[in-house]
C-alpha cells in the first residue's frame, strides 16, 4: 500500500484471483504482471512495483499495485479448472485428453492468430479428434454420431442443396415432416442455422462428428456429381481440347457418306472396289511400316 501511495497508483488485492488466459496471452505483456481485465478500452494490469515497462504493449494499459506474493500466486494458477468444467479447455483437462500447459499454449496461439481453440489444439497435436468432438458435444449438449460405414438417406440428402452442404460442412442423415437431422463438423452459428432452415424448409437438428468423417461422407454422397461438374467445367473452359466427343457433327456426316459410298461400290463392283480399298490401305500402311523399320534399324545400331 505504501508503494501504491508513493507512486500515486491504485492498490488492489489478488487473493484467489484467476487471470483470464486470453489476457495472459496479450502480445507484448511484460513478465511479472497480472492482467485484471479491460476497463474503458484500457488493459488493467497489476504489478508489485510501478517500474514496469509497458512500451511493448500494442494497446493502452493502466497499472495498479498489488502485493508481490499475491501477484506470483495469481500467475501460478492453472488456466483450466477441471474440478468445475464449463469451458472447452476445462473439459479436455477433466477428461484427461489434454493438460493445462497444452491448453495454455493453445490459448496463447489463439490470441495471436485467432481461430477456434479446438482447431489450434488439433493443429498442435495436443488433442485427438475423437476426444475433441466428445468434449465439444458435452459442452454444447449435442449428441455424437458415428459415421463409419454410414449410408445417408437419399430423401434427406435431397432436402438440402449440395452447395449448402458443402458450404456449411454438413451431411443430412434423415428427415421427417418437421426436422432435418444433420451430421456437422462444428455447430452452425445462428446465421448458419437460418441458412439451413431457409434452404430446407425444416428445423435443423445437429449431431457432432469428426471433421474427417463428415468430409468423407460428403465425398461418398456427392463424388459422382462433383466429378460430372468438374468434367463439364473443363469442357466449357477448353472445348477445343476436350475429348468428350470423338467426332464433330461435320466429321460424323462426312464419315457416314464415305462409308455409304464404300458399301455402294462393293455392291455394284465388288472386285474393283476391293482392289481400290486394298490399294488405299497399302498406301496408308506402308509408309508407317517403313518408318517403323527405319527406327528399329537405327535403334539396333545404337548411338553414334
Amino acid at each position: 500500500m505504501r508503494i501504491a501511495f508513493e507512486a500515486g497508483l491504485p492498490f488492489t488485492g489478488l487473493r484467489g484471483f484467476r487471470p483470464d488466459a486470453r489476457l495472459l496471452a496479450t502480445p507484448g505483456l511484460p513478465p511479472g504482471v497480472v492482467p485484471l481485465g479491460v476497463r474503458d478500452g484500457r488493459l488493467v494490469l497489476a504489478a508489485p512495483t510501478p517500474d514496469v515497462d509497458l512500451s511493448g504493449l500494442r494497446r493502452p494499459a493502466s497499472l495498479v499495485i498489488a502485493p508481490a506474493r499475491e501477484v506470483s500466486a495469481a500467475l501460478a494458477v492453472p488456466v483450466t479448472d477441471p474440478s468445475a468444467p464449463r469451458r472447452l479447455g476445462d473439459l479436455l483437462v477433466a477428461r484427461g485428453a489434454a493438460d493445462d500447459a497444452a491448453v495454455a499454449g493453445a490459448l496463447a496461439e489463439q490470441a495471436r492468430t485467432g481461430g477456434r481453440l479446438g482447431d489450434v489444439l488439433l493443429a498442435r497435436g495436443a488433442v485427438g479428434e475423437q476426444e475433441l468432438v466428445a468434449a465439444l458435444a458435452e459442452q454444447l449438449g449435442l449428441p455424437v454420431v458415428d459415421l463409419d460405414g454410414y449410408e445417408a438417406d437419399a430423401h434427406a440428402v435431397a432436402a438440402l442443396p449440395e452447395a449448402e452442404q458443402r458450404a456449411l460442412r454438413c451431411v443430412p442423415l434423415a428427415a421427417d415432416d418437421e426436422a432435418l437431422y444433420l451430421a456437422v463438423a462444428e455447430p452452425p452459428d445462428e446465421r448458419g442455422m437460418a441458412r439451413l432452415r431457409a434452404a430446407s424448409g425444416l428445423e435443423p437438428r445437429c449431431f457432432l462428428a469428426p471433421r474427417r468423417a463428415v468430409d468423407a461422407l460428403l465425398q461418398r454422397v456427392h463424388s459422382a456429381a462433383w466429378a460430372a461438374e468438374a468434367r463439364d467445367g473443363l469442357r466449357r473452359r477448353f472445348p477445343a481440347q476436350s475429348s468428350h466427343r470423338l467426332l464433330t457433327g461435320g466429321q460424323a456426316v462426312a464419315l457416314s457418306l464415305l462409308l455409304g459410298a464404300v458399301l455402294a461400290a462393293l455392291a455394284v463392283a465388288p472386285r474393283t472396289a476391293s482392289v481400290v480399298l486394298l490399294a488405299v490401305a497399302a498406301a496408308i500402311t506402308l509408309p508407317a511400316l517403313a518408318a517403323a523399320a527405319v527406327v528399329a534399324a537405327l535403334g539396333a545400331r545404337g548411338p553414334g
